[in-house]
């Protein structure tokens, strides 16, 4: 035979990925679509979208699972000297950005629980780009740090809600209100020149991280740690596509490390998004650690999905009069010679097949 029926593209990646960190010894968590409402109500701000389905069974009031992450923690037996290493594939319900109505999506990532350290960073940032580079060649990971910032705001003396007011501010890019909202609170104009780096400084880690090591001093473990981790991630990955991006941010009050986001051209929204995430472990009641990462299958299978140039490679077409025998081997050759053929009485008239076989009795073989 020719060709096989292909993989359907979303489940091509999902296989891609799969493999991949089964193959570094990850160990695949399946769990319930089901959680109860209560861990999402706890934790609305560590979800994408606060908004969540829910239920009542027998009393109970349930939820369809919008996040992976939290049903990880929540379930899974947790070491503060012993790292798991799990992978997933789920579906988790949320609402689309641009109708605001619910919709399944296709969630794949891994999550590393225990013992967090370097080592463990550089592997976690390496299967990251890897996995964008499974599926293309064009991609990017920024990456900041949680805890870099935090130190950096201590410094400058930026507490309470204008530090919330700055993070913000930084995630967006926003550097003219920023200096607006930091002049006004009564910041010096130093100061306000070295938190204005984690919006000017960006790209690669050892043209950035240098003017950061003057503007702090006294954080070079932070730094070189993270400098070794992108090294690290970039030899391992082949291409240089992971860079220092400090306005990726994300709460303090979950996440105690690194973050990132991957992103994949084509793709209008991040393709990844992970980090360090210690912080929501302790919150849940856990002494460990925890590192991850979660790929958003169905952002690439939409920058990647092509419209079909054939919607069947060959079309026989039969009737009332047709010999069976005759279309049993036709079709038998046909899906031979291409793999993907269809049997019908008539097609509509904008049907476009590679190859049509009339064998109709009105009609002849063309």
């Amino acid at each position: 035979m020719k060709n096989t029926m292909p993989l359907d593209l979303s489940d091509s990646v999902v296989q891609r990925l799969c493999s991949l960190y089964d193959s570094y010894g990850y160990t695949k968590y399946k769990m319930s679509k089901f959680e109860e409402y209560d861990l999402y109500s706890k934790n609305k701000d560590f979800l994408i979208a606060d908004e969540v389905i829910t239920f009542n069974d027998g009393g109970r009031l349930l939820a369809l699972k919008p996040d992976v992450t939290l049903s990880i923690i929540k379930n899974c037996e947790t070491f503060s000297s012993f790292c798991q290493k799990l992978y997933y594939n789920e579906k988790v319900y949320r609402p689309s950005g641009e109708t605001h109505s619910f919709r399944e999506i296709t969630q794949t990532g891994l999550e590393c629980i225990g013992e967090i350290d370097l080592y463990t960073l550089c592997e976690v940032l390496s299967l990251a780009a890897k996995s964008l580079s499974s599926v293309s060649d064009d991609y990017v990971i920024d990456v900041g740090h949680v805890g870099i910032l935090d130190r950096a705001f201590v410094a400058c003396g930026i507490e309470g809600g204008l530090r919330e007011k700055l993070t913000a501010l930084i995630g967006e890019k926003n550097l003219h209100e920023l200096r607006g909202i930091c002049v006004s609170s009564g910041v010096s104009e130093a100061d306000i020149e070295r938190v204005s780096l984690f919006i000017t400084e960006h790209g690669r880690a050892d043209d950035v991280l240098p003017v950061f090591e003057r503007a702090f001093p006294g954080d070079s473990d932070a730094f070189d740690e993270l400098r070794y981790a992108l090294t690290f991630a970039n030899s391992e990955s082949g291409k240089e596509r992971l860079s220092v991006d400090f306005s990726v941010i994300a709460s303090a009050g979950y996440y105690n490390g690194a973050v990132f986001k991957g992103y994949v051209r084509g793709c209008a929204d991040a393709a990844l998004s992970g980090g360090q995430y210690g912080n929501l472990v302790k919150r849940m009641g856990k002494d460990a650690d925890a590192l991850g990462f979660a790929v958003y299958v169905d952002e690439i299978v939409k920058s990647s999905s092509k419209p079909k140039e054939y919607d069947a490679d060959a079309v026989i077409l039969y009737d009332g009069g047709t010999d069976i025998e005759k279309l049993k081997k036709e079709t038998e050759k046909y899906r031979q010679k291409y793999g993907r053929v269809l049997v019908e009485r008539s097609i509509p008239e904008a049907f476009r097949a590679k190859e049509t076989v009339d064998l109709r009795t009105n009609g002849g073989a063309k």
